[in-house]
């Protein structure tokens, strides 16, 4: 076991792809971890809710201003002459602001309306403080992407016990000496101040401050149509929120929900930075980038499907034990949200975004959100928060098919050159089989 450990810090230690996945599914454990200390705190379902409605609230300035320019980023820095790549992730970073801020301002301005129309809450208490601290907190992840494309492989371990160690302490410690939810709030932005004096330690020293109005139009050009892909999947889990705040209008069902409303830890981000990385790869060798994206794919699929069939098997004892009693019923929720696996460990996403199909991808994933949105809309009368679950799920399965199909009848890309199909199909009987078990047994 020793060994094994050791190799593979060796190897994140080597290979900065690695090292970005692995940040990634820390950053993941990271959230899993805070939710733990809210659940096991004598804070109550409704204030572990106004919590959640905060990390909402970053959902949405993420959406509208970050991560399509986090993708642009990594699409476009091979690309630049090397002379100008210090001045290209300053305008970057400019840009990352600019986009936040003014999400932050937009919600701040119109609060009354967003409030009452989108949350289903009169006020946010401490708005202010919020904002500057999801600020502060969100764009310090520039950082891990700057060392990704500089090839930085040492970087990551380091920060990512780092930003581990900070998360948890900074939940931690207020809840440890009994404080309320408006000091874990200070708590918070203290950390956020930390990870910004960080990040500016980090990338500093390398930038060139150059204001070039071409470079901000050109990462905005790419960054449009990346920030709709990116942010309309961020929008369908902004809806489902919604629609669970609006319709049961109760912090603790909120919570509830949210809890559920999350696959395994470290799943999404270890698929989000393997589908990041292998973006970059596949604009350098096409062919050798379809054949890593399928021994990955291999890969995450022995790991992933037989933890998700015993997850689901237990997951009602599970939340019980690790959270509290409150959250069984979240386990409903987070069974359907595991079936994402059935199309998380495809990735005809990243073979569309080497080719440079981006309007593709926009246009599929509109199709994904009005999918989404229509079935939640239907299903939540029907089942509850389970319901908007399902919609949530046939949606996503949807979008990855569509995706499939045109790769195979545009662009005559096999669906066997990047998906491991036996082995696809093996375990997605097995963990659909065990889902209908748990569900009617």
């Amino acid at each position: 076991m020793l060994n094994r450990l050791k190799k593979y810090y060796f190897s994140i230690s080597q290979d900065s792809s690695k090292g970005f996945q692995a940040f990634s599914v820390i950053r993941q454990l990271a959230v899993f971890l805070v939710g733990v200390l809210l659940a096991k705190s004598s804070l109550s379902t409704d204030e572990i809710g106004t919590y959640e409605i905060w990390m909402f609230i970053g959902m949405i300035i993420s959406f509208t201003g970050l991560s399509g320019i986090l993708q642009a980023f990594l699409a476009m820095y091979g690309k630049e002459n090397v002379e100008i790549r210090a001045s290209f992730i300053f305008n970057t970073l400019l840009i990352i602001w600019i986009g936040t801020i003014s999400s932050a301002l937009l919600i701040y301005f119109t609060q009354g309306y967003f409030f009452r129309n989108f949350l289903a809450q009169e006020v946010i208490k401490h708005l202010p403080l919020v904002l500057i601290f999801l600020l502060l907190h969100l764009n310090s992840i520039f950082a891990p992407y700057v060392k990704l494309v500089e090839n930085k492989a040492a970087f990551f371990v380091p920060y990512s016990i780092f930003f581990l160690t900070g998360n948890v302490l900074a939940v931690l410690i207020p809840l440890w000496n009994g404080q309320s939810l408006p000091t874990l709030l200070y708590s918070l932005l203290i950390w956020s101040l930390i990870e910004q004096f960080v990040l500016m330690l980090l990338l500093v020293p390398s930038l060139t401050f150059k204001v070039s109005l071409s470079t901000l139009k050109r990462i905005s050009n790419t960054a449009i149509p990346l920030s709709l892909y990116s942010g309309l999947g961020l929008l369908a889990q902004i809806f489902d929120a919604w629609l669970v705040n609006y319709h049961f209008k109760d912090l603790s069902v909120f919570a509830i929900f949210r809890y559920g409303a999350k696959e395994i830890p470290g799943a999404v981000a270890l698929a989000s930075a393997f589908s990041a990385s292998m973006v970059a790869l596949f604009v350098m060798d096409e062919r050798g980038g379809l054949k890593r994206l399928k021994e990955g794919s291999l890969k995450f699929m022995h790991i992933f499907f037989p933890l998700s069939i015993v997850l689901v098997l237990f997951s009602d004892n599970l939340f019980s034990w690790m959270y509290n009693d409150d959250f069984r019923r979240s386990a409903d929720v987070f069974n359907v949200y595991v079936l994402l696996m059935l199309s998380r460990w495809v990735f005809p996403q990243v073979v569309l975004m080497g080719l440079g199909k981006h309007k593709d991808i926009f246009w599929v994933s509109v199709i994904e959100l009005f999918c989404n949105i229509l079935l939640s809309l239907i299903l939540v009368n029907y089942w509850g928060i389970a319901g908007v679950a399902v919609g949530t799920l046939i949606a996503f399965w949807l979008e990855k098919l569509i995706m499939v199909y045109l790769l195979q009848i545009r662009y005559n890309i096999n669906v066997n050159d990047y998906i491991p199909s036996r082995y696809f199909l093996l375990y997605s009987i097995s963990l659909v089989c065990a889902f209908f078990w748990k569900s009617f047994y």
